[in-house]
């Protein structure tokens, strides 16, 4: 009889194993080929992180990040708002693209995920989303999809000469200047961490701790 439910136990962990990596094979797959083209335009750095997220969420589908102590919660406002002014200060201050300012961008990001992912139960098994979840997830999705589109498109619309690339920048070539005038950049750095914050206190309304 133990035997017989081990079994059932084991049938039931593999066939949630295979679902979840269903569910998130296409996002795996666009952050895998994303850093396939950022390792192809000699942008490793970049590769390294859409490869690490990648390799996450297939940790995550598996079952591995559950070993993990994650406890995600929602911060004190007041507690973001002071983080958000500090870190556009230095961001602002700081040369671009500096040790400094790549080890800044990093801690950011990271920070992100771990607030973000997923608040699972001992079993593996993901809280039902909410509708407006679900759309806001298609929706960005989809404008992260379109944007790696672009990207890919002027890539290989500018592999032919220097002048075909000064004729399709990619994105960040187009930003670029605006964050040349220090004001200016104070105020977009601050508008992408609050709006970051943003994004992150509403995926975790009423589903975490205030502290």
């Amino acid at each position: 009889m133990a035997k017989r439910r081990e079994t059932r136990r084991t049938h039931s962990i593999s066939a949630r194993i295979a679902t979840r990596v269903r569910s998130d094979a296409p996002w795996i797959a666009i952050l895998a080929l994303t850093a396939f083209f950022q390792f192809l335009r000699g942008a490793p750095v970049d590769g390294v992180i859409f490869l690490a997220v990648a390799l996450a969420l297939v940790a995550d589908a598996t079952g591995l990040l559950r070993r993990l102590p994650l406890r995600p919660h929602v911060v004190r406002r007041a507690t973001t708002v002071v983080v958000v002014i500090v870190l556009a200060v230095l961001l602002t201050a700081l040369p671009r693209y500096s040790v400094a300012d790549g080890i800044i961008v990093a801690a950011v990001g990271i920070t992100a995920l771990l607030l973000a992912w997923p608040d699972e139960g001992r079993d593996g098994a993901r809280p039902p989303a909410r509708a407006g979840m679900r759309r806001a997830a298609m929706l960005w999705a989809t404008l992260g999809v379109l944007t790696c589109l672009w990207e890919v498109t002027m890539f290989f619309l500018g592999m032919p000469s220097p002048e075909a690339e000064y004729a399709h920048p990619p994105l960040s070539d187009l930003v670029g200047p605006l964050l040349d005038n220090p004001v200016l950049r104070f105020l977009l750095v601050v508008a992408w961490l609050a709006g970051g914050a943003a994004l992150l206190r509403r995926g975790r309304h009423g589903g975490g701790e205030h502290r």
